[in-house]
């Protein structure tokens, strides 16, 4: 389907994620270190594709739903400039977020002094990308009545990941065992 309907952002996305793994080498590093680049490398990449292709797509939806064109303007992956115009500060942003950590990553002093990363900052993280995704999925299939369903378990689904943070960062104080 990239190949088909975006093939120059789905080749610039590859060209982006080859360059960044190459750079993981370079320096006077030991296997390790070069392992654990790779991984954050890896794992941000990750985070950035999933956020550019949400948007990607759901620039489509919002773009009707705010009814600056039809949904018929943007059937087979059209991209009319309106939507062009709403999706690019998205991309820019998203882009120079994730660029911005890669050259935290690969910088040589990185490794360093590089402290261990806050789990409850870390799961934080994580439920808002899930609220994100969450959004992003309803707003795809709006105004369809299953969005409702949708909703609702994203909600649950959000609730019992923020329950579980709150059970593990109390277990990490040696705080009582009672999960109210």
């Amino acid at each position: 389907v990239g190949f088909e309907y975006f093939f120059w952002t789905g080749l610039a996305l590859s060209l982006l994620y080859f360059i960044t793994m190459c750079f993981t080498t370079v320096g006077k590093l030991e296997s390790h270190q070069i392992s654990e680049r790779r991984k954050n490398v890896l794992l941000t990449y990750s985070v950035f594709l999933l956020v550019f292709l949400m948007f990607h797509g759901g620039s489509e939806r919002l773009g009707v739903i705010l009814q600056l064109y039809s949904e018929d303007a943007v059937s087979q992956y059209a991209w009319p400039l309106e939507r062009i115009i709403l999706f690019a500060p998205v991309a820019l942003f998203v882009t120079s977020v994730a660029l911005l950590k890669f050259w935290y990553i690969l910088r040589p002093k990185a490794q360093q002094g590089q402290k261990k990363k806050d789990s409850h900052k870390s799961s934080l993280r994580i439920i808002d990308l899930m609220t994100l995704m969450g959004f992003i999925g309803a707003l795809s299939i709006w105004p369809e009545k299953i969005g409702v369903l949708y909703a609702l378990f994203i909600v649950l689904a959000i609730w019992a990941i923020n329950r579980l943070n709150n059970f593990y960062r109390r277990l990490e104080k040696n705080d009582d065992w009672n999960l109210n």
